[in-house]
């Protein structure tokens, strides 16, 4: 099963963590972003738009773990546009300014400790 792994630079470690845990469980990551630092040029930019781009359509989940900022709601655009399963994450007691498509069909949210994710997309997984 192949993930993409949306989130804010805010949120490097945190997505490190989760993709590590998903990997020894067997899942494979389609690109890892947190691997750059902030691009600023065009041809950065368009590079790495296309890269994540592809790797949205070529996953078979899409997790988003909030709080997030624009570059990871478009890639939710992406992944609601090619039918994804989504799971949209947020730690206990965040509070979220929500999207009216973090609602559509196909939608799922998650609240709980970061480290239970991984079993809890596991599971989640296997029920779908």
């Amino acid at each position: 099963m192949r993930f993409y792994l949306a989130s804010s630079f805010r949120n490097v470690e945190a997505v490190r963590m989760l993709a590590t845990s998903l990997k020894k469980l067997g899942y494979t990551q389609t690109y890892d972003w947190t691997q750059h630092q902030r691009a600023s040029e065009v041809h950065e930019l368009k590079a790495i738009g296309e890269l994540e781009k592809q790797a949205v359509e070529r996953a078979d989940l899409f997790i988003l773990l909030l709080p997030a900022g624009k570059g990871s709601h478009v890639e939710l655009g992406l992944a609601l546009a090619h039918h994804k399963p989504i799971l949209i994450y947020s730690p206990p007691g965040t509070v979220v300014d929500p999207s009216t498509f973090y609602y559509l069909n196909g939608v799922t949210h998650r609240e709980s400790e970061l480290n239970d994710l991984p079993t809890i997309i596991d599971e989640w997984v296997r029920s779908t």
